[in-house]
């Protein structure tokens, strides 16, 4: 609650105090008596920008205050502790206009910024005017008011779902029937690719064994060579390695007979010729395997380079080509469905919206309804105002399709005297056209929406209060 204003050098003011108390306090004054200045104090409070042709002329500076009453403020209060500012149960707000242009915004003391400074105020107080933010001239906001005033919110979510489920539903049918055109030019190129794929007979790691195989065959004849001379070497040969250490074997056996410290020599020696020995069959048969094989070296060459081709042309990998084969194979099948596909959305579209036709009606009907609701109430409150001939009324106008709101829009229509004919609010909402209905129904119809209340308050003239 604002409980004082301090305006000093600010349009024609010099100095201003003015204190507030609870409930409905009221300005008046004749045109010019500076009303309206008092109201842009308290929008720059608000956040309004700052402007060097507010400042008094002959001051260098303007200076607002205000101080606000906190009480069942908790989020107020939240709000300046987490802005760094002192938590108090008043709030004190300074704004400072300098021709210079350094201007200063203080909260409770503090230097703030306008970022910060909004948040706040927009929780503590509004300013409704006769021509701005007019709601009632804007004929679209009217079906809304009347929604709030029929307490439709619940059948109105139902029905928003419903209707954002169609649109989906639509989207989906329509990328079918876009795609239909080049549907079956998109199932031959997969068609090509699924079957040049499969007869590949593609085998997780196999281009690794491959590659290893290559490198075997390439230089098989070396390798069988270094085999073969180190078998001939240890065992082939007349005088190889292991004939001579057979030799030592032997002699060491004998001599251990009258030396029993040789008998573990011996031994070893014996065990190194029978390891030997069996590298040496190893390499035997390693060299009996491993040769230059030119025709299956030709047969390895062209797998790699048929797995080359199929990795630069889908992916990089045996394992990604794989995988998109997987994907490819989905997509076919989608495509070759795609008839079917589209005839089952094609029902689901249907019965989705014969759902939303009949939430609609249900909406339709209260619309009708509350409008009636409304008319009386309305004209029974203008009957007090003096206005018995008054008529209001509440027109729906059927849509020609479903709309997010509903199958109709609405608008207010207004015959303010006997002999008129009813013509939209819109075009007659002005401060003086409409002064009796926007004051019953912001103050007297408490079943209205708070948007509606707020909205129909601030169409009072500003020499009302």
């Amino acid at each position: 609650m604002l409980t004082d204003l301090h305006i000093r050098d600010f349009a024609i003011i010099d100095v201003l105090e003015v204190g507030f108390s609870s409930g409905f306090n009221v300005l008046t004054g004749e045109t010019g008596a500076g009303k309206s200045i008092i109201i842009d104090a308290v929008a720059l409070l608000l956040g309004d920008r700052a402007r060097v042709d507010l400042i008094r002329t002959g001051s260098e500076e303007a200076v607002v205050e205000a101080v606000f009453d906190l009480q069942g403020k908790p989020a107020v209060r939240q709000a300046l502790a987490a802005g760094g500012f002192d938590d108090e149960e008043e709030l004190l707000i300074k704004r400072v206009v300098n021709r210079n242009g350094r201007n200063k915004i203080y909260i409770n003391g503090s230097l703030a910024k306008l970022a910060q400074l909004q948040p706040l105020t927009s929780q503590l107080m509004n300013i409704y005017g006769q021509h701005e933010h007019q709601g009632l001239q804007r004929a679209d906001s009217h079906l809304a008011f009347l929604d709030s005033y029929a307490g439709l919110q619940p059948e109105l979510d139902t029905y928003r779902h419903s209707y954002d489920d169609i649109q989906q539903l639509e989207q989906e049918l329509q990328k079918l029937q876009d795609a239909e055109a080049g549907r079956l030019q998109r199932l031959d190129l997969l068609s090509f690719q699924l079957r040049e794929l499969d007869e590949a007979e593609l085998v997780a790691g196999e281009d690794e064994e491959l590659l290893a195989e290559r490198s075997l065959l390439q230089h098989g004849e070396r390798l069988s060579r270094s085999a073969l001379t180190g078998y001939e070497t240890l065992y082939g040969a007349e005088q190889a390695v292991c004939t001579h250490l057979d030799a030592v074997a032997a002699e060491l056996e004998n001599s251990a007979g009258v030396d029993a410290q040789l008998s573990p020599l011996a031994e070893t020696v014996r065990s190194s010729l029978y390891m030997l020995e069996d590298v040496a069959e190893q390499l035997r048969s390693y060299a009996g395997k491993v040769s230059f094989d030119a025709a299956r070296l030709n047969q390895v060459e062209k797998r790699l380079a048929l797995l080359a081709d199929l990795q630069r042309k889908y992916a990089g990998s045996i394992d990604g080509l794989l995988a998109y084969r997987n994907d490819i194979a989905q997509e076919s099948e989608a495509l070759a469905h795609a008839d079917a596909t589209r005839e089952e959305l094609a029902k689901r579209l249907e019965w989705a919206r014969l759902q939303l036709q009949q939430q609609g009606d249900v909406i339709s009907t209260k619309r009708r309804a509350a409008a009636e609701a409304l008319r009386e109430a309305v004209e029974k409150e203008l009957t007090e105002l003096a206005m018995p001939k008054a008529q209001f009324e509440m027109r729906l106008f059927a849509l020609p399709q479903p709309g997010p709101g509903g199958l109709e829009r609405g608008e207010f229509y207004l015959a303010a005297n006997l002999g008129e004919d009813s013509k939209p609010l819109a075009w007659i909402a002005s401060g003086g056209n409409c002064r009796g209905l926007c004051w019953l129904c912001a103050e007297r119809h408490r079943g209205l929406s708070i948007s509606l209340r707020s909205y129909l308050t601030r169409s009072m003239p500003a020499s009302a209060g």
